[in-house]
């Protein structure tokens, strides 16, 4: 559902969006650009989710749809907590997510709505799609066991 929110508001944005959603854009990303998704011992900086949260909402912000924006702003925050979980147990720290970043904010600058729209797509995509890998790697013991049940527990 997120994807095809925030693709739907993206293609709009670029479509409708003037100058200032371009210098949102270009504001937005370079603060997010400052920010280091994680220190040296892998633990996330808790202001790097805030500014990510704040570069997306730019490019969206373009679509001139309040409602829109309200809708893929709750499914982006609904997001946060698998985000959370992905940097935590997936293996995935050598993704170069400030170059996603880059790349969407040229794209979108660039007026190119169709490549835009596809590198946000993946790049929504690989969190849970690593998170499911994962849960399928571990298996549901490793969650039951943290929960100190069972599978007979669970069926009973």
């Amino acid at each position: 559902m997120r994807v095809q929110i925030e693709s739907l508001a993206l293609k709009l944005a670029i479509e409708r969006g003037d100058v200032e959603w371009e210098m949102s854009i270009v504001a937005s990303h370079h603060a997010l650009a400052r920010i280091p998704v994680s220190a040296e011992d892998s633990v996330l900086d808790e202001e790097w989710p805030i500014r990510h949260r704040e570069f997306h909402g730019a490019l969206l912000t373009g679509c001139g749809s309040p409602r829109l924006m309200a809708v893929a702003s709750s499914l982006r925050d609904s997001a946060e907590l698998y985000r959370r979980w992905y940097w935590a147990l997936t293996d995935d720290h050598a993704r170069d997510i400030a170059a996603e970043h880059r790349r969407l904010k040229e794209l979108a600058l660039a007026r190119d709505a169709d490549a835009a729209v596809s590198l946000l797509a993946e790049h929504i995509k690989r969190a849970p799609c690593a998170l499911i890998e994962y849960a399928k790697e571990h298996g549901m013991d490793g969650l039951e066991k943290a929960e100190g049940r069972t599978r007979s527990d669970r069926a009973s």
